[in-house]
């Protein structure tokens, strides 16, 4: 059944703001039967304001607390609207900030009865006491987050890190359990010198013990498809040899546009052929 897993909406504060019954359309014209919205839930508000960026920059990684109960309403109602011709599974792409977890624990019991479906992302990693987001721009990780880790390997061996922790993490019966973009640290891995073979290897084995507790978990990865459009990256998260060894796993894949944007929607599904080859 061709299902997309990652979207975002017109609620999106970093997206195109176009309608999100627009999106659904052309998830209908290309044959998809069923249809997460994702958006990114509220940061805790402690969190929010300790991030050192201006206002607007905060208010942009987020979707705003004051619109929540407007966002599943507005999505639960394309839900009914577009029941006959596809399943919308509404839901959200959720930070893992440790600091904050009884506070994820509560925003996921409030919404929970109105969440279908969910993903579960980092986004931020720390700089001593302060956090920072990974994926604003080449130059932000050169400045503010490349000096603290040291290389790129240490950046992804960091992000592994904390993808360990989301995953083992307690956050009560609503928890998603997909986790997001695998590899999301390496997308500005074009703009750094590559790493070193021995250092590879050891990256490879610190990935193998993330996908391991993945499995044991019984989690779902995000084969998320908007890497490939990011001219610092060029591969999905996770690329291909990654994504075709934790299918050989037993670990389920589900296909995520990510998209946010019209145009988004379905990119690459017909090239992801990790997630169409049959298992090992």
């Amino acid at each position: 059944m061709k299902r997309d897993g990652h979207t975002h909406s017109m609620y999106c504060q970093h997206g195109s703001h176009e309608p999100t019954e627009a999106m659904i359309e052309r998830a209908i014209d290309h044959g998809f039967r069923v249809y997460s919205v994702t958006e990114h839930a509220p940061l805790p508000p402690g969190f929010a304001s300790s991030l050192p960026y201006p206002a607007e920059t905060v208010a942009s990684l987020q979707l705003d607390p004051r619109a929540l109960d407007d966002y599943l309403d507005d999505m639960h109602r394309l839900k009914e609207r577009f029941a006959p011709y596809i399943q919308i599974l509404v839901g959200f792409e959720l930070d893992y900030i440790p600091a904050y977890a009884d506070w994820t624990q509560g925003f996921l019991e409030r919404v929970g009865t109105r969440m279908e479906d969910g993903v579960l992302s980092v986004h931020f990693l720390p700089v001593g006491e302060t956090w920072y987001g990974i994926d604003l721009s080449a130059e932000h990780m050169a400045q503010e987050i490349l000096p603290h880790y040291g290389s790129m390997a240490g950046v992804e061996r960091a992000y592994y890190a904390w993808l360990t922790r989301a995953v083992t993490a307690d956050l009560g019966p609503h928890k998603p359990t997909r986790i997001g973009h695998l590899t999301r640290c390496r997308m500005f891995q074009r703009d750094f010198p590559p790493t070193p073979v021995e250092e590879a290897g050891r990256l490879d084995a610190e990935r193998e013990a993330l996908l391991q507790t993945i499995r044991q978990h019984g989690y779902a990865l995000d084969h998320n498809m908007s890497g490939r459009d990011h001219p610092g990256c060029g591969e999905p998260y996770p690329p291909d040899p990654i994504a075709a060894r934790a299918r050989a796993m037993g670990i389920p894949l589900i296909y995520g546009s990510d998209a946010h944007r019209v145009a988004d929607v379905g990119r690459y599904y017909d090239v992801s052929e990790p997630l169409r080859a049959p298992a090992p």
